[in-house]
């Protein structure tokens, strides 16, 4: 299938699912993840993203995953403010692009949104401790947006990309997730990043909890948000403000007396990377 005609007929969708308060399963935002034709080859995001990089449409297709899913959550009612932000995925290759942050902000307003509601999630699939990408970083963090790192501990990069980029959000791959509740070595991996994510004022997301170990394992290693199949499977629309995991139970789901049940990001810091030491 020809992507690019995929992307000029509107075919590419969006789908939406929850992160969650660990502390009491409150929805604070919400994951964007990008669909080809319902039914073809191309439904997944690794089949549709494979076969653009093939096509050389890779950076028209990331662009246009972005917009679509602002639209559609727009569209479905979503409430930046109340409904906490929307998290976007971003190639760390196609901040390299002039037209990338234009076209982000372009999209962004047409959707009625401002960059405080978006949250530009960098995958590291590409190494993101090269220089070329901080003024672009830079940029995108000087315009408003929030910047988060995907899959720590499973990429190339890892403690160096936190070091460097020293982002508002980390979300720790599923790779340490899995079975962590039986495996001291994971637990022990996780509670590193938690305790770095604290000391450095960066929140963490535990991504890919699927089972009940696992989400007993996170809360008790203190990680406050959490995001898998077991707290909400992806869905055509973001859940409503105040919604709570079902896998939560009713006296779990009940705040504490001045608990905050809406998303927490940390409070706008001067972000650019650190220059390098000489030597």
């Amino acid at each position: 299938m020809d992507v690019r005609a995929i992307i000029e007929a509107g075919r590419v969708a969006s789908r939406f699912q929850p992160i969650v308060q660990l502390s009491d399963g409150h929805v604070v935002a919400h994951e964007a993840l990008a669909r080809g034709p319902a039914g073809s080859a191309l439904e997944t995001p690794r089949a549709l993203f494979a076969a653009a990089a093939e096509q050389g449409s890779e950076h028209a297709l990331d662009a246009v995953c972005r917009a679509s899913a602002l639209r559609a959550a727009t569209d479905a009612g979503w409430a930046a403010g109340p409904d906490g932000p929307l998290f976007l995925n971003v190639r760390p290759g196609a901040l390299l692009h002039d037209d990338f942050l234009p076209t982000l902000e372009h999209a962004v307003r047409a959707a009625g949104r401002t960059p405080r509601d978006v949250v530009l999630e960098l995958s590291e699939a590409e190494r993101l401790d090269g220089g070329e990408v901080h003024a672009p970083l830079a940029a995108c963090r000087a315009a408003g947006f929030w910047i988060a790192l995907d899959d720590v501990g499973a990429g190339r990069c890892g403690l160096h990309a936190i070091a460097e980029a020293v982002p508002d959000v980390v979300k720790v791959d599923r790779s340490l997730i899995a079975g962590m509740d039986a495996h001291r070595g994971r637990r022990a991996a996780v509670a590193a990043l938690v305790q770095l994510a604290g000391e450095l004022g960066i929140v963490l997301v535990a991504e890919g909890i699927e089972t009940e170990g696992e989400l007993r394992a996170a809360r008790a290693l203190g990680a406050p948000l959490g995001q898998g199949f077991l707290l909400g499977l992806p869905a055509e629309r973001p859940l409503p403000a105040g919604s709570v995991a079902a896998a939560f139970a009713p006296a779990d789901a009940r705040p504490a007396p001045g608990a905050v049940t809406a998303p927490v990001l940390p409070r706008r810091r001067h972000l650019s990377p650190r220059p390098r030491r000489a030597g």
